[in-house]
């Protein structure tokens, strides 16, 4: 699959020397590898969730395919919550285009970094007290639909 994966990338010209599969070897959980990262494209057709969260808050670019379901559309959901909508992707063609155009260019990747890390810090995703708010709302509307 890894070499599948490579020879995909390599065949729509991607620069080789700047892909870099990783397995998890709990590292990720420091977030420190983030910063090595020109870009993260988004799993499909299951999209991340903390993931995509952590790479959003790290500031990395994000390519999200958004699919039909719930679970292949979480990905472009955040994206959308953060005005970065311009990098979900309606097909297949679409996605490898936008990673390919995103890639590019590292320069203005790089200085795209700190928007996006902006971007999710001021976005109702990182909104912690309008999130409990919320679910305190829904709970009690639940609690008073139910006898208990």
């Amino acid at each position: 699959v890894r070499q599948r994966f490579y020879n995909r990338l390599r065949a729509v010209g991607l620069p080789m020397e700047r892909v870099e599969l990783l397995g998890d070897e709990g590292a990720i959980s420091t977030l420190a590898c983030f910063n090595d990262f020109d870009l993260v494209p988004d799993s499909f057709p299951f999209t991340g969730d903390a993931t995509a969260c952590d790479t959003l808050r790290m500031g990395v670019p994000m390519v999200s395919l958004q699919g039909e379901h719930l679970c292949s559309r979480r990905g472009a959901s955040l994206l959308k919550q953060i005005g970065f909508e311009k990098w979900v992707a309606a097909d297949t063609e679409a996605y490898v285009a936008i990673v390919c155009e995103l890639l590019s260019d590292l320069n203005r990747i790089r200085s795209i970094r700190r928007k996006v890390a902006e971007a999710f810090q001021k976005s109702p995703l990182c909104d912690g007290a309008h999130l409990a708010e919320e679910l305190t709302v829904s709970i009690e509307a639940l609690v008073a639909r139910q006898p208990l």
